[in-house]
């Protein structure tokens, strides 16, 4: 533990320094400078300068050779455990060294003051410890969300618009239609053989016997081969179900 003078004489606030590479051929080797990847020394050096100039007690210098996409990885989690346990600083050297979203930063970040912690990233300026960084942070919270937001009614609207267009949506073709340019296009033998499904299901019938009287009649399935099973008819009904909905 390496441990910083207060100038003041009052114990120093503690900080834990968290650094992270996505990946490294040799883990030995782990200081190295990466490819678009700053190496993990440069990060730890960073969290020293600030814990120098901010007066605070380094509790832990914790490296990482780990995927950003994981929640779980062990060293950020004891990085965060640690933080909590002495009120401690979290300093990163950049969000995306230590959280795969800004989402999950901000899900991070409300853990820490939840316990009395703060949260600094050297590139990202965010330092909260300061009310000029937290109004900052709460900024960056709202504009993500707003982004959020936004990229969901475009989706939305995407969407209708197809929709109304009878534009196919992904996928494979649903039992009675064949895609054409992205649209659907009925086949006359499916909508009769769909229509009977209809009718039987109506009727009170079981997945299991319509299957049963497909089969008996020799009618092909989709692909035009195997046998029609409850599941096969129940999955075609419900998604004509749905589809009906939609439109």
């Amino acid at each position: 533990m390496t441990k910083l003078q207060s100038t003041t004489g009052a114990k120093a606030k503690a900080i834990v320094i968290y650094a992270r590479v996505s990946k490294a051929g040799d883990r030995k080797a782990v200081s190295q400078t990466l490819a678009n990847d700053i190496s993990l020394d440069a990060q730890i050096d960073a969290g020293r300068r600030y814990a120098g100039n901010h007066d605070l007690e380094i509790v832990a210098e914790l490296k990482e050779v780990e995927s950003g996409r994981k929640t779980n990885r062990p060293e950020f989690l004891r990085a965060i455990k640690l933080c909590k346990k002495h009120k401690a600083v979290l300093h990163v050297w950049s969000l995306s060294r230590a959280m795969r979203s800004t989402s999950m930063a901000l899900d991070v970040s409300s853990q820490l003051a939840s316990a009395g912690c703060d949260l600094v990233s050297t590139t990202d300026q965010v330092d909260t410890t300061t009310a000029i960084g937290k109004c900052f942070f709460t900024i960056l919270a709202s504009i993500n969300q707003l982004e959020v937001e936004i990229a969901g009614e475009r989706i939305i609207n995407s969407l209708n618009v197809k929709r109304t267009r009878n534009e196919w949506l992904g996928g494979h073709a649903p039992y009675g239609y064949a895609i054409d340019n992205g649209k659907l296009i009925p086949i006359k033998k499916e909508i009769k053989v769909l229509e009977l499904m209809i009718k039987e299901s109506n009727q009170g019938k079981s997945n299991r016997s319509i299957a049963k009287l497909l089969n008996s009649k020799g009618i092909p399935t989709k692909a035009g081969t195997g046998k029609w099973w409850s599941k096969t008819v129940s999955n075609i009904l419900k998604r004509h179900v749905k589809h009906q909905e939609l439109n």
